[in-house]
């Protein structure tokens, strides 16, 4: 729809909403002045005051109103709910709104919020004073309360499947990669490079001069994508699993679109940091908090993607070592965790399982023979097994946080046993069988 409609029935509802007020650990930073929340009144009172202004053809094509079916047309549910929050993007501070942030991405555009925010002035304010780094979260909570500390902040919603046009805008608004035909793309940054200091500029609330186009042309260089792998409203540094497939996703397009993705990061506090923002937050210590979160981000990033220059693991210790590697750091991402788990499986064929068929093979006697195409088979079984129960446990513990143990699950650690066992005997046998077949070749 035009834009300025869209601008004045989004104006009105806002007016109609309180501000968003920050619960849980976050309660003493009290309420945002930004961010919109649950209204004042009922939203059947916010339904009536918007139909009193705007016709009911203009509310649904803003996507304010929905048809309801059987209900009627009334209020987007995605507005309205017991953790509301709505944050406006604008072009300029006394602009009208462009669009809304909502709890499943944008009202208006058919975008993703992280290439839409860039046309917000405000934002791109922030940006000059963070060092023009972005951080993209996992839940609107977790964008509220890194607004109220001025990190700039955007949900990542709508990127896990992005592709077509809506890739092509990821890429061009990041410098990933120049999507016009013929172009090159640009050369990739050093792997691992660290960000620069966030923090330096005004204190939270504060603005910083100079205008930007409001179609982010104004941005000398793309900002550094910071992937927020915690919980952060909730203090919890289990990531979301939105995060792994995110992560995954961008792992393939890199790879198979060649696309230079080093300008991501992830953010991992340590237990310490997450301590410290946690005392800050309940001795409502607001410049403690504001301290702590800029320290925690500027020193727990590191670059999501590095090129795998890690050889091939060449004995089981190292691709156990790999697999648990990968799982600590992706647990829930099943790509990610593939390749490791695919050399353990290759590793574990050629170290455990082939030779024993070779001997087989190798075998004139029939009894001998089938003896060890059975440790074989019980073999594969067990490790496989074995590594199954690994991955397992590893998710379990991550799921439970840093400083918890998962229980084994006894069904799985029997059957483990019951395997071993089973290739104990097939080598007594063999043992037996070999030693048989001596005692008759001395006769």
């Amino acid at each position: 729809m035009d834009s300025s409609k869209f601008g004045e029935i989004a104006e009105e509802l806002l007016k109609h909403c309180g501000p968003y007020q920050h619960h849980g650990w976050w309660k003493c930073l009290g309420e945002s002045a930004e961010i919109r929340g649950r209204p004042t009144g009922k939203w059947e009172d916010v339904e009536d005051a918007l139909c009193e202004q705007f016709s009911q053809e203009d509310l649904l094509e803003a996507r304010v109103f929905v048809n309801r079916g059987g209900l009627g047309v009334g209020l987007n549910p995605v507005l309205k709910g017991f953790g509301t929050v709505i944050a406006p993007l604008r072009s300029a501070p006394e602009a009208k709104p462009f669009d809304l942030i909502v709890e499943n991405g944008l009202l208006n555009r058919k975008t993703a919020p992280a290439i839409a925010a860039l046309d917000d002035g405000r934002l791109r304010e922030r940006l000059d004073a963070a060092d023009n780094t972005l951080c993209l979260t996992f839940s609107l909570p977790d964008m509220a309360a890194l607004w109220s500390v001025g990190i700039p902040a955007v949900p990542a919603t709508g990127l896990t499947g992005m592709s077509g046009k809506r890739l092509r805008k990821f890429c061009k608004r990041f410098a990933a990669w120049e999507c016009d035909v013929g172009a090159s793309p640009p050369q990739p940054s050093p792997a691992g490079e660290p960000l620069g200091e966030i923090g330096e500029g005004p204190a939270p609330g504060q603005q910083t001069g100079g205008q930007q186009s409001s179609q982010g042309a104004g941005l000398d260089e793309s900002p550094d994508l910071v992937l927020v792998a915690w919980d952060l409203t909730k203090l919890k540094s289990l990531p979301p699993a939105e995060f792994d497939r995110l992560l995954a996703h961008l792992k393939r397009i890199g790879k198979n679109l060649d696309i230079d993705f080093a300008n991501v990061y992830v953010w991992r506090p340590t237990p310490e940091d997450v301590e410290r923002i946690g005392f800050c937050l309940e001795y409502r210590q607001k410049e403690g908090v504001y301290a702590a979160v800029l320290s925690c981000l500027n020193k727990s990033v590191t670059p999501a993607i590095l090129p795998d220059s890690r050889p091939k693991p060449t004995d089981l210790a190292a691709g156990l070592t790999e697999l648990v590697e990968a799982l600590q750091s992706s647990a829930t991402d099943s790509n990610a965790v593939r390749t490791p788990w695919f050399n353990m499986q290759s590793l574990m064929i050629e170290k455990c399982v082939t030779p024993l068929v070779e001997k087989a093979d190798a075998s004139s006697d029939v009894k001998a023979r089938n003896l060890y195409l059975g440790a074989a088979v019980a073999s594969l079984a067990m490790h496989s097994q074995g590594c199954g129960l690994v991955a397992k446990t590893m998710c379990e513990m991550r799921r439970l946080g840093p400083g918890k143990f998962a229980m084994l699950p006894q069904q799985e650690v029997r059957q483990q046993g019951s395997l071993a066992n089973t290739l104990l005997k097939y080598f007594e046998a063999i043992e037996k069988n070999f030693k048989s077949r001596e005692s008759a070749w001395d006769w």
